[in-house]
C-alpha cells in the first residue's frame, strides 16, 4: 500500500494520543503543514501519464489526520484529488469524523465510490461517538479500529446489523503497558458474529492479560499470536461454530480441583447448580462435578460437616466426564456433545478453560431459525 502523506506535524486531541508513535514522533512540531507530497497524485509526467500509477491501494495521511481543524482548510483540495484519482483506493483513518460528518458531501459515496473511512477509537465513549458519526455517512466502505482499549467497548450496545458496517477491527498497544482483556476479546468476536460484522483481530499488542495473568508478547509474534486464537472472523465466509454459542469464562460460575465437597456444595447450592465445571488453579479444565456425583460418594461414608471438610474433589468418582471441545471444533461435534450433556465445556489449544456452549442455546438458535424460514 502506497502512503500519501499531504500533511506534516499532529498534535494531541484525544486520551489516546498519548499513547500513539505518530504523535510522539511529531510531538514537538505545533505546526500542522501541508506537505511537498500534497498534489503528488496528479503530477503527470512528460507524456502526461500520472507519476504514481493508477490501480493502489493509497493510504492518506498516516501521521496526521485529515480533519484535524488546522488543516480543514485544505479538505476541499485533497477531496478533489480524490476526486480526480478515482483509478485508486482510498484509506483514510481518523480519530475525529464526529467532528466533521456535516462538512462531507451528503452524496458521498457518488462523489467518491473509491474511498473507505476507517474510524479509530480506544474505549465505548468514542465508540458511541464515531459510530453514530458513520451511520450518517453515506459511503459503502466504513470500518471501525479498536486500537489500544484502555476502557471496555460494549459493541452491542451501539451496533446492529443495519449500520453497513464492514470491518471492526482490534489491535492491541505496542509501545505502551496498556493490555487487551482475552475475554473482552472473546466477547467482540462473539458479539460481531451475532450482528454480521467480520472481526479481525490484529495484534495482541505488548502485553495480554488471559485467566488473571499478564503476558508479554515479543514484537516479532504479537501478528501471529492474535491469529493463532482464531477469534478473527468473516461471517459471510465462516460456518456456523463454537465461538457463536460460547458464554464466556468470565460469566460463569465454576470450582477448583483442590476444593473440598463442603465448598463445592455451598456453590452448588447458592447458584442452584446440578452440574459445575472443575479447573486446575492454573485455568486448564478437569472435568464437571454433578450433585449426583457428591451423593454416591456421601453414600459410602457416615456423613456430616467433617467429613465435607475433609473430603476433596480428587477423593470423588465422576459418573459422567462432560469432555471438553475445542474451540476450533465443528459445529456437527458441538451438535453431537449437546445430545449427551446439557453443556459442553469449551478449552483453547491449551486445554486452558474458556468458557461453555450450553444445550438451550443450540436448540434455540435453531428454533428460531426454522420460525424464520
Amino acid at each position: 500500500m502506497f502512503r500519501y502523506s499531504p500533511y506534516y506535524g499532529c498534535r494531541k486531541c484525544s486520551p489516546s494520543c498519548d499513547y500513539c508513535l505518530a504523535y510522539r514522533k511529531h510531538h514537538c512540531n505545533a505546526l500542522i503543514t501541508k506537505s511537498d507530497s500534497f498534489n503528488l497524485l496528479i503530477r503527470k509526467n512528460n507524456d502526461g501519464t500520472y507519476v504514481i500509477r493508477g490501480n493502489q491501494h493509497i493510504e492518506v495521511s498516516p501521521y496526521t489526520d485529515i480533519f484535524l481543524d488546522d488543516v480543514l482548510v485544505y479538505l476541499n483540495d485533497l477531496l478533489d484529488i480524490f476526486k480526480e484519482r478515482q483509478d485508486l483506493y482510498f484509506h483514510i483513518k481518523t480519530k475525529r469524523l464526529s467532528r466533521v460528518i456535516d462538512l462531507l458531501p451528503i452524496n458521498m459515496n457518488d462523489l467518491y465510490p473509491n474511498v473507505s473511512i476507517t474510524v479509530l477509537v480506544s474505549n465505548h465513549y468514542e465508540f458511541k461517538r464515531e459510530v453514530d458519526a458513520l451511520k450518517k455517512l453515506n459511503l459503502n466502505d466504513k470500518r471501525i479500529s479498536i486500537i489500544i482499549m484502555y476502557d471496555k467497548i460494549n459493541i452491542l450496545e451501539v451496533l446492529d446489523k443495519d449500520y453497513g458496517i464492514n470491518e471492526i477491527s482490534l489491535h492491541g498497544a505496542d509501545f505502551t503497558l496498556v493490555p487487551l482483556d482475552y475475554n473482552d476479546i472473546v466477547q467482540m468476536s462473539i458479539d460481531t458474529k451475532k450482528i454480521h460484522i467480520p472481526f479481525n483481530f490484529s495484534s495482541t499488542g505488548k502485553c495480554i492479560i488471559k485467566d488473571n495473568k499478564k503476558y508479554y508478547i515479543n514484537y516479532s509474534k504479537r501478528i501471529s499470536q492474535a491469529f493463532k486464537s482464531g477469534l478473527s472472523h468473516d461471517w459471510k465466509d465462516i460456518k456456523m461454530n463454537v465461538l457463536y454459542f460460547l458464554k464466556p469464562k468470565v460469566e460463569l460460575e465454576y470450582v477448583y480441583d483442590h476444593y473440598t465437597v463442603r465448598q463445592i456444595m455451598e456453590k452448588m447450592n447458592h447458584h442452584h447448580f446440578s452440574v459445575i465445571p472443575v479447573l486446575k488453579k492454573t485455568g486448564e479444565y478437569v472435568g464437571s462435578i454433578s450433585d449426583g456425583d457428591i451423593l454416591r460418594a456421601i453414600c459410602k461414608v457416615d456423613f456430616d460437616r467433617e467429613v465435607a471438610e475433609n473430603l476433596h474433589f480428587k477423593d470423588l468418582e465422576l459418573y459422567r466426564s462432560y469432555e471438553a471441545l475445542p474451540v476450533s471444533a465443528p459445529v456437527d461435534e458441538m451438535l453431537e456433545a449437546a445430545t449427551n450433556q446439557n453443556f459442553i465445556p469449551i478449552v483453547d489449544d491449551r486445554n486452558m478453560f474458556i468458557g461453555i456452549v450450553k444445550r438451550k442455546e443450540i436448540i434455540k438458535y435453531f428454533t428460531d431459525k426454522r420460525c424464520e424460514k
